[in-house]
């Protein structure tokens, strides 16, 4: 890890102001050792959003509203975290989040097709266009004009802008942990590299 890991007792003020906003817009809906482990240490990208709280507390609130606020349905939402999750072979991220996503009922199947990319056809049309801009954004970047169309008729407007957020929020954390060298915690299996 090349930020210093920091822990419950090493917060200062500001930090510990920073982390007690993430835990309780978390409270109830995550398990706190998705936030900091038994020893206190923060884990995935909370770390380093707290040694910058004045960014840290945007990247929060942003996060926040994108799990629990959003207009997603929860399956849908965490298939694109996934996507964008895998597309990135970020560890911690799809170590969070497959855990998250077998929470709101997706199966080992569907779990396995994102993870490998492997065709996947749903039975909801919007979790099908959800993850078909995943795809489509994580690989290329962008939709063409007809993959726009057709997402636009399924999601609607709002929510296509939700899911390309996603995509992006998702990536940027990734970025960050992969830079930062955030490792996955004792006894967590890989899901991209040995």
């Amino acid at each position: 890890m090349r930020l210093e890991q920091l822990t419950l007792d090493t917060l200062d003020p500001e930090q510990r102001e920073l982390y007690e906003e993430i835990a309780a817009v978390r409270a109830g809906r995550v398990s706190a050792s998705l936030v900091a482990d038994e020893r206190g240490a923060i884990r995935g990208p909370f770390n380093a959003m707290l040694h910058y709280p004045a960014l840290g507390h945007r990247l929060q609130e942003l996060g926040g509203f994108l799990r629990f606020r959003g207009l997603l349905p929860d399956r849908a939402r965490e298939l694109v975290i996934l996507t964008a999750a895998a597309a990135q072979q970020s560890e911690f991220e799809w170590w969070a989040h497959e855990r998250i996503g077998r929470q709101v009922g997706l199966t080992d199947d569907e779990i396995a097709a994102v993870r490998t990319a492997a065709p996947l056809t749903l039975d909801d049309p919007i979790e099908q266009a959800a993850v078909d801009v995943a795809r489509a954004t994580t690989t290329s970047n962008d939709l063409d004009d007809d993959q726009y169309a057709r997402a636009r008729a399924v999601l609607g407007e709002q929510p296509l802008i939700e899911v390309l957020t996603l995509v992006g929020f998702y990536t940027m954390l990734a970025l960050q942990m992969r830079v930062h060298r955030v490792p996955l915690p004792p006894g967590a299996t890989p899901a991209f590299s040995d």
